[in-house]
């Protein structure tokens, strides 16, 4: 990282960090740490926008993002069940109450959805149930 450090904003790290400037603070284009000059201990990825990332050192940095799904549930996940969900490849349904208005009539409706889903229509998913690639790439018909 230090010979490209042209290509990154290291402001979020600590001032005593060896890599620490403020020369690409809020520069575009440049690459941000999400956990500052902390390392994750572990990322699970689900899905495009569906992730947890665990700092052991910093448990404040630490994040579970979940887009499309509320707010309220997000905050009762953990990590375990973002790890559950990929070996098991079980989703997680979680049902939801929310108020709707239909030509102007406002009432409540209970939306039943699934949250946590390992499977990714975007992606192909290798044997190992891990890696993936893009669909259209090469190596698919290569791997079977």
């Amino acid at each position: 990282m230090s010979q490209n450090l042209d290509l990154f904003d290291t402001s979020n790290f600590e001032t005593t960090h060896p890599l620490y400037t403020t020369k690409n603070h809020r520069v575009l284009g440049k690459f941000k740490s999400e956990t500052g000059s902390l390392a994750p201990l572990e990322f699970v990825s689900l899905r495009a926008k569906m992730y947890s990332l665990f700092v052991p050192d910093n448990p404040k940095e630490s994040k579970i993002r979940a887009k499309g799904i509320k707010t309220s549930y997000v905050k009762k996940a953990h990590r375990e069940q973002f790890l559950t969900v990929l070996k098991t490849l079980k989703p997680t349904p979680s049902a939801f109450r929310s108020f709707q208005s239909t030509n102007h009539v406002l009432r409540t409706v209970e939306i039943n959805k699934t949250c946590l889903n390992a499977f990714d229509d975007k992606r192909y998913i290798l044997k190992d149930g891990v890696g993936t690639l893009a669909y259209g790439h090469f190596m698919i018909l290569r791997s079977g």
